[in-house]
């Protein structure tokens, strides 16, 4: 048995493209519902580069390049390159599972992602995740390709989080790298300062968010303009007209490791967990046969 499950929270258009397709989309982290998505992790890295004892030209330099590689005067590498897929992640050793929470879902993810009528899919992480980190050897270098919890920091107790401090640790040695060496160090040491850069970015968010329980699976394209179209980056209009773009990731996944269905509130619930126990069927035997349709206890709202 899986030490995690994964949920994910979708609309009826969401889960049918994510079991139909048998693959997740992960879209363009600058169309997150956090305005300080990306934003966060870079003022904690300036924030503790200002505290340290390196000279002002030092840090001037580190903050310059990390403007330039991942901020406003870089858009491209991020606006079409950062792409993430978002589940809330709940261990089996510190979770309840008969707990309200555990079995009906949380009343704010409804809310922001199932206002008509929501779902929530329940995932076993080892089958989900199996071979996702193994896909970055295959890329050569031009894709990064992570996954893990989010850590809720701020400023103060950033550096308590184990992977904040290894990932800081890598950026203070690329700092060493630059000192001797300020005309720069190449791009293979470049790529290493960008993947330490976008670890914190990815991986901490602000404290407002901490009841979902963040689990990000992201995937970024290094060398933007020559990356896009050999990595099938799609483009659709998403709410309020704005223009999202996204990759599929974890392809062949969804079905396999699907073990639990809950229909959130609406006026229609109990119809829809009929038409979605029929859909399942209509899927095939890819879907696992102990995989249940629930009603979340939640009343309508």
């Amino acid at each position: 048995m899986s030490s995690k499950t994964l949920f994910h929270y979708t609309t009826f258009e969401g889960l049918k493209g994510i079991l139909e397709e048998n693959c997740f989309r992960a879209t363009d982290a600058y169309t997150t519902n956090d305005s300080q998505e990306i934003v966060h992790g870079i003022d904690l890295i300036k924030h503790h580069l200002d505290k340290s004892e390196e000279n002002k030209d030092i840090k001037e330099k580190v903050r310059g390049f990390i403007d330039h590689l991942i901020g406003k005067e870089r858009p491209d590498k991020l606006a079409r390159g950062v792409f993430l897929t978002c589940f809330s992640s709940y261990d089996a050793a510190d979770v309840d599972k008969d707990s309200y929470h555990f079995k009906s879902g949380l009343l704010s993810q409804w809310r922001g992602y199932g206002l008509k009528q929501g779902y929530l899919l329940k995932f076993d992480s080892d089958s989900l995740l199996e071979g996702f980190a193994d896909e970055n050897k295959k890329d050569k270098g031009d894709v990064f390709r992570s996954y893990g919890n989010v850590a809720y920091c701020n400023s103060e107790n950033f550096l308590n989080n184990k992977d904040n401090e290894e990932s800081f640790s890598k950026i203070a040695e690329s700092i060493e790298q630059f000192k001797k060496n300020p005309s720069g160090f190449g791009e293979s040491k470049e790529m290493e300062l960008f993947r330490s850069i976008l670890s914190i970015c990815l991986h901490n968010k602000h404290e407002g968010f901490r009841e979902e329980r963040e689990c990000r699976v992201t995937k970024t394209i290094w060398k933007n303009e020559e990356s896009v179209k050999k990595h099938d980056v799609f483009f659709y209009e998403g709410c309020g007209g704005l223009v999202r773009s996204y990759v599929k990731i974890l392809k062949g996944k969804p079905r396999k490791a699907l073990k639990e269905i809950i229909v959130g509130p609406s006026p229609n619930k109990e119809r829809n967990k009929i038409q979605i126990e029929s859909f399942l069927k209509q899927i095939g035997s890819e879907i696992g046969p102990n995989v249940k349709v629930e009603i979340s206890a939640t009343p309508f709202v």
